[in-house]
């Protein structure tokens, strides 16, 4: 699954928006894990450069012309805790103004944790050059008047090229102004742009206002194709037909978390009934496996019941004791 960084969508976590650091840090996890491919350009890079102060700025701006007044009509003054309140106030204006200078002070330094986890993206996505020849296919664009960005400007479409150009793959672009919006629902890619992506790459293209929006969509999609996942590997280890077999299945379980009931069902049932599995438990991955299951079934008094029996019929823990005596 490809993801395209827009300039803006990078911008986002200095502003007062739904994305933060945290979020560009999760995505950032995600490309780690290979999970998904993140992708920018050398303009997005040059472009968050040339516009991280003024951002900084407009927002330390709107914090600093916030405002902590309450007003307290005479009758409120004469009742019992409004002194009390009075108090409060003045400490929650000392406290924000210090809060306004610590923030001041702090992106004069260029010390903002944003700045290190944009580094970290850079470091862990590919990172699209910009030739000639997409500078004269952007003005072309530009002078026809077609989508997406703004006249006179070649930014979005010089990016845009590069996306056409690239691996024909469908492709996520997380973008949060209008330029490659549709007019008719901000949260969709323009028709125009999708038609032409899908015509010069016969894939989809989806539209994402920030990062947190995608990180919202993409957890749905990981859920679900880990629950199918795991259905497939449960599967695999009931039916299990030789000791590689088991081996190799248990170690694509090995770790995973967060199994339905149905799943943890079919893998107690290969412990229960399959000599296949049962067979090796003794194994340092199979044991590993079987004892990582507590945690599983601790939610679950039929799940619990039927570990525990087979805890015991296994000689679990003499296996665990004979594992550790082991010379290596």
């Amino acid at each position: 699954m490809r993801v395209f960084l827009d300039t803006n969508g990078i911008l986002e976590i200095f502003e007062a928006k739904a994305s933060t650091s945290l979020d560009l840090q999760e995505l950032i996890k995600w490309g780690k894990d290979k999970t998904i491919k993140l992708i920018t350009s050398t303009l997005v890079r040059d472009e968050v450069i040339r516009n991280r102060d003024r951002v900084i700025a407009d927002s330390l701006a709107s914090l600093q012309s916030g405002k902590c007044n309450f007003v307290y009509p005479s009758w409120v003054r004469e009742l019992e805790g409004y002194g009390d309140v009075k108090d409060l106030e003045g400490q929650l204006k000392e406290k924000f103004k210090t809060l306004c200078d610590t923030a001041s002070k702090t992106v004069q330094g260029n010390t903002l944790n944003a700045d290190n986890v944009i580094k970290e993206l850079y470091g862990n996505c590919e990172m699209l050059s910009v030739s000639a020849d997409t500078v004269n296919k952007a003005v072309l664009r530009d002078r026809l008047g077609r989508d997406p960005g703004k006249p006179g400007q070649l930014g979005d479409h010089i990016n845009w090229i590069i996306l056409l150009e690239g691996p024909k793959e469908d492709i996520n672009i997380i973008a949060s102004d209008s330029d490659y919006a549709s007019r008719l629902d901000q949260n969709k890619l323009r028709a125009s742009l999708l038609d032409e992506y899908k015509r010069k790459t016969g894939c989809d293209a989806y539209l994402f206002k920030s990062i947190k929006a995608f990180l919202d969509s993409y957890r749905q999609h990981a859920q679900t194709v880990r629950s199918a996942l795991y259905d497939t590997l449960c599967a695999e280890l009931v039916s299990s037909i030789n000791f590689s077999s088991t081996h190799g299945v248990i170690g694509k379980l090995t770790g995973q978390r967060g199994f339905s009931k149905v799943q943890l069902d079919k893998i107690l049932e290969a412990f229960d009934d399959n000599s296949q599995v049962y067979g090796i438990i003794g194994d340092e991955d199979v044991l590993e496996f079987f004892v990582s299951l507590k945690n599983e079934v601790d939610g679950n008094a039929d799940h619990l019941e039927k570990y525990n029996k087979m805890h015991m019929a296994y000689e679990i823990e003499d296996k665990l004791k004979a594992a550790n005596d082991l010379p290596w």
